[in-house]
């Protein structure tokens, strides 16, 4: 007999299979809107909204994450979903949309796309649909109390074509494109706790400002050596185990290695190699110099010096 392991691929990839023909079934969207509200620490919570080109009577969606609290609405009137989680949530919904009412909006929440690290936070979301979309707007609203995150390599937001806002408590982060096709739509935010203004108080003594002013400078140089280590382990741990081969792979060269030699270090295909080394090139994380018929690629001096 098969043991339940195998039963539970089987299926999860049997729900999978039976919620393309509903993906599918739409041709293209008008506009795709996500909104995401980290008012908690440890929970997201979503707002899908789907405007269609043309009615459906099914739509479907695959979240590489569990939700929960679901709910769904159409503005043509009641709408039936299901929700298979199996380590990822796959939603199919039946609704009767009409020529002039073609918005389905779904919402739920999730605690799967925040993780801690070192007393920060990385939010991380894939909203990826199989579908043309015309205009996409996303938006994530930072917790009260909290900015994001300083020195990131590659910066504190992927991708990096976005506007912040504030209304004075939350800090809002937008993303608007257009004309999305076969594009990932995986938007990352990394946030820490706002540093609190310190007290007013009376000046010391001059012997006790060469005092303080000593042990500053102290300070300072330890900071910073600190900071430079925890950007790289920052960094680090939100890396791919291709794309930390392919760091190792470069630090142990000297910072400076031939791409082709970085294939035969990891034992990857050239073809992979390069897609890695793209992803890191657009994060900022190495520079790429063409050399000839091939490319020199180095850990970039501004964020990620050793």
């Amino acid at each position: 007999m098969m043991s339940s392991r195998v039963l539970a691929v089987i299926s999860l990839f049997l729900a999978i299979f039976s919620v393309i023909p509903a993906i599918s079934s739409a041709q293209e969207l008008n506009s795709y809107s996500i909104d995401v509200d980290l008012a908690r620490h440890d929970v997201a919570t979503v707002k899908l909204v789907f405007v269609l080109a043309e009615p459906v009577q099914e739509f479907g969606i695959l979240l590489p994450f569990r939700v929960s609290n679901f709910s769904a609405t159409s503005t043509a009137g009641p709408v039936d979903c299901r929700n298979q989680l199996e380590g990822v949530s796959i939603i199919s919904c039946s609704a009767n949309l009409t020529e002039e009412k073609k918005t389905l909006e779904m919402t739920f929440q999730s605690s799967e796309m925040i993780r801690p690290i070192q007393g920060n936070f990385v939010f991380t979301g894939d909203f990826s649909v199989k579908i043309p979309a015309k205009n996409v707007f996303a938006a994530v609203r930072l917790p009260e109390g909290m900015i994001l995150s300083q020195d990131i390599p590659g910066g504190s937001v992927v991708p990096m074509t976005n506007s912040t806002s504030t209304d004075g408590r939350k800090i809002t982060v937008v993303w608007r494109l257009t004309d999305v096709v076969d594009t990932p739509l995986t938007f990352q935010v990394f946030y820490e706790p706002a540093i609190e203004a310190a007290p007013t108080f009376v000046v010391p003594p001059k012997e006790v400002l060469v005092l303080l002013g000593i042990i500053f400078g102290g300070g300072i140089a330890l900071i910073a050596f600190k900071s430079r280590k925890k950007t790289q382990e920052v960094i680090l741990s939100v890396m791919d185990d291709y794309e930390k081969n392919v760091i190792s792979s470069i630090e142990k060269a000297g910072g400076k290695i031939n791409q082709k030699k970085i294939a035969t270090d990891t034992n990857l295909s050239k073809a992979k190699i390069s897609r890695v080394v793209h992803k890191l090139l657009e994060r900022g994380i190495v520079e790429v110099e063409r050399r000839g018929r091939t490319n020199i690629v180095s850990l970039s001096k501004k964020k990620f010096a050793s």
